[in-house]
């Protein structure tokens, strides 16, 4: 009965094992990690990313209950567990001892296999048919350590989230060093179980860098059904139904929204790092434009915002190049955002990037580079100027802090007087948004930013030059500097100063 009904009957017959004194609490979201958890087993999904609020049972399940199950089928199957705390790993490497050396596993299983006297520790276990039971901590020592199923447990600790250096350091570890502890390549697994703590922890860095890769089954504390990854298997269907009423009321929800805080609630209890309603932006205000509700008079101004060479990045989620395009029409007194994209490329292919786009643009369309401090900076805003000198651009320095440069269009935003127009890049840009500026990642958001602010200030400078030297008004040019116009620069060409 057990084997045919899963690792979900399993849990319910073997809970008082491990919780004699708790009652079972069974639910749904049990259910579908079971299912998703014995198709791994079966072979029909290599890597499976969980994310579920603290409390959950997200532990026991994948790390206590899923092993001893598993190797009633595969009593060979080899298991490497990994967390942030080797004694959160410890703990439950002996829960799952505890069970297989039970009575009442015994009784039932214990012709398969027994636990090998002479590899029998806390950290770890084999049986007597080669399976094992091993766990190590993250940034631990991984080198002559194999598995068929490697399995990350809770590896971002919350109380260092906030810090760069612990965050990075897990990233080059997760990187770096676990891709080659399967045993086998072609069938070996890899499970990600975890709360979210911060938008650059494991579970985001596996979003943005593989999700192809991964089954992602999200299930927030409280339904969504706007979540970026609602999962299809979620059985809830009103917004704000909770995920476990029977453990978790509306009145305990609500005292852990209280306690944890806005940030600490989205990230851990609704796997959203960035509240959607939070920070300098709200998502609220971001309603997509339709492309064909967009007034013909918009005047364009699209800006680049540079990352570092490739060769030079040591981060392990470095900065990206973005673009912005944003624009003003006449007839509505509203700006528009048109386009953002961003990528992580070497300088020649930003180049080539910044030459394609400005084609497709058009030369109706200004340009604004970036021009940053020092003479390499000037140098490299040369480079720019001189690629794009068939179309008008400007190499604007930017002045202030990130904050304070985007305030500036944020007020536009809340205001109502900015609108996004759709686009394929929506959803990336307004994680970005409501994620800023605690957020792991600004680069949109600063060639909006210049895009805006150069717009702004396109509105005098060199265009209210060249109108008033037709009207009659004045003959002198704007005071230059090196051959390039100071404050504002252009291709009819311009570099800051």
């Amino acid at each position: 009965m057990v084997k045919r009904g899963g690792l979900k009957v399993f849990i319910r017959l073997a809970w008082h094992v491990i919780e004699p004194g708790t009652k079972y609490e069974p639910n749904w979201h049990i259910d579908v990690l079971c299912d998703e958890l014995d198709a791994v087993s079966r072979g029909e999904n290599t890597r499976l990313l969980i994310g579920l609020p603290p409390r959950h049972m997200k532990s026991t399940i994948v790390s206590v209950m899923w092993p001893a199950f598993d190797w009633i089928e595969h009593p060979s199957r080899r298991f490497l567990y990994a967390s942030y705390n080797q004694g959160l790993a410890t703990r439950d490497n002996m829960r799952t001892r505890r069970i297989v050396e039970s009575e009442w596993y015994r009784e039932r299983w214990g012709d398969i296999f027994y636990i090998a006297k002479d590899q029998n520790t806390k950290t770890k276990f084999e049986n007597s048919r080669t399976g094992s039971r091993e766990i190590t901590s993250v940034g631990g020592q991984t080198t002559g350590l194999g598995a068929d199923f490697c399995l990350l447990d809770d590896p971002n600790n919350v109380l260092q989230a906030e810090s760069v250096a612990v965050r990075e350091s897990t990233l080059t570890w997760w990187n770096e060093a676990m891709p080659s502890r399967l045993n086998d390549q072609q069938t070996g697994a890899f499970v990600v179980v975890q709360q979210r703590v911060h938008e650059n922890d494991v579970t985001g860095d596996i979003l943005r860098r593989t999700p192809a890769l991964y089954r992602y089954v999200c299930l927030p504390a409280e339904y969504d059904p706007e979540h970026p990854y609602r999962f299809e298997g979620d059985m809830r269907t009103q917004p704000g139904e909770l995920l476990w009423p029977a453990k978790f009321s509306r009145e305990a929800i609500e005292r852990l929204k209280k306690a944890l805080g806005s940030y600490a609630a989205s990230s851990q209890l609704q796997q959203l790092p960035s509240p959607r309603s939070g920070g300098l932006f709200k998502a609220e205000w971001l309603i997509p434009l339709p492309t064909h509700e967009m007034p013909a008079d918009i005047r364009w101004v699209r800006a680049w915002d540079i990352a570092a060479s490739e060769k030079t990045i040591v981060k392990a989620d470095p900065d990206y190049t973005a673009t912005a395009k944003v624009g003003r029409s006449e007839s509505t007194r509203k700006f528009y955002i048109g386009h953002v994209q961003r990528w992580r490329v070497e300088m020649h292919m930003v180049k080539q990037l910044m030459l394609q786009i400005a084609v497709g643009d058009g030369p109706d369309v200004t340009i604004s580079v970036p021009q940053d401090p020092g003479a390499a900076g000037k140098g490299l805003a040369q480079e720019f100027l001189s690629l794009l000198s068939a179309f008008p651009t400007f190499a604007d320095r930017p002045t202030g802090d990130k904050v304070t440069r985007a305030t500036a269009f944020a007020g536009q935003l809340g205001g109502g007087m900015m609108r996004m127009v759709q686009g394929d890049w929506n959803e990336e840009f307004v994680a970005e948004l409501v994620g800023f500026p605690t957020g792991a990642h600004d680069d949109m958001i600063d060639a909006v930013s210049s895009a805006y602010n150069r717009l702004v200030q396109g509105e005098t400078g060199l265009l209210d030059y060249y109108a008033s030297m037709l009207a009659g008004q004045t003959t002198e040019k704007p005071q230059t500097d090196y051959g390039y116009t100071t404050g504002q620069t252009t291709n009819m060409g311009v570099l800051t100063r």
